[in-house]
């Protein structure tokens, strides 16, 4: 507070920190590697000319420890399964865009889908049919990372608006919340750094007791960032302990819901948007 103003610490912070994810973009499980080869894994699945179990590479995949327990399991289950070896992102009981056309210009009344569920289920087979499973999910974070600055800037007005609520209005004016909500949510961006940081630090190196300490740091960064709300809270407003804990407990609970709102709609926001 001596040394920056809040927009300025909020803008910098911001900005060094969508920077980094720009330079190391998160993708599923953050392994595309993995990906590459259960592809090739799904390439022999369809070749009948190709006995799984007894295929070298697949054997090495299964023993190696450069990939995680869940593709092993996944590819496990292609050798027990084969004909379960396509991608499928989210069935919702049709082939193709034409069928789902079909059925909504000729089908009976009772197979027709509302003017919604015929956008929605006509928007997600579109999407399956252009990518796989895993590229849609690779796409799906990496827009909503892109897109997440502006989600930030619509939920931190409401959260001072909700700070603005509990507190006394001749005392406090709802400048004062954006203040301490500026300050509070760079704070929240300057923990994702520090977490986000060490967990590309700690992939480089890829030992399994780093990514132990890696996993208790991050823990411990995640728990600091929300109680950090309840101490903050009090030496800002300086209310009387309980009073200041019980308006932080309330608050925290009504923010969380509003927040995971806003997510979930933005999340579908970015799902629909997808190409």
């Amino acid at each position: 507070m001596s040394y920056l103003a809040p927009v300025r610490l909020y803008i910098f912070i911001s900005f060094i920190t969508f920077l980094l994810i720009a330079l190391f973009p998160v993708h599923v499980n953050d392994t595309v590697h993995e990906s590459s080869k259960l592809e090739k894994v799904k390439e022999k699945v369809s070749s009948p000319t190709n006995s799984l179990n007894e295929d070298k590479d697949v054997q090495t995949l299964l023993n190696s420890k450069s990939i995680s327990e869940e593709n092993k399991k996944a590819i496990q289950d292609l050798l027990d399964n084969p004909k379960k070896s396509d991608d499928k992102l989210i069935n919702l009981g049709y082939k193709s865009v034409e069928q789902i056309d079909s059925i909504q210009k000729y089908g009976s009344k009772s197979e027709k889908l509302s003017d919604f569920g015929y956008w929605i289920n006509r928007k997600v087979q579109l999407i399956k049919d252009k990518n796989s499973g895993r590229e849609v999910l690779d796409k799906f974070i990496e827009s909503f990372i892109h897109n997440l600055p502006k989600v930030l800037f619509i939920i931190m007005p409401f959260f001072a608006f909700f700070l603005w609520l509990f507190h006394n209005k001749k005392r406090w004016y709802y400048f004062d919340h954006g203040i301490f909500t500026l300050h509070y949510f760079s704070f929240l961006l300057l923990i994702f750094l520090m977490l986000f940081s060490i967990e590309k630090l700690g992939a480089l190196i890829n030992l399994s007791f780093v990514n132990f300490i890696i996993n208790c740091i991050t823990f411990i960064g995640i728990a600091w960032a929300f109680y950090y709300f309840f101490p903050a809270h009090h030496r800002f407003y300086g209310e009387s302990r309980i009073v200041s804990f019980t308006k932080s407990m309330v608050l925290f609970i009504i923010n969380s819901f509003f927040i995971l709102f806003l997510l979930i709609v933005f999340a579908f926001y970015t799902f629909i948007n997808l190409h």
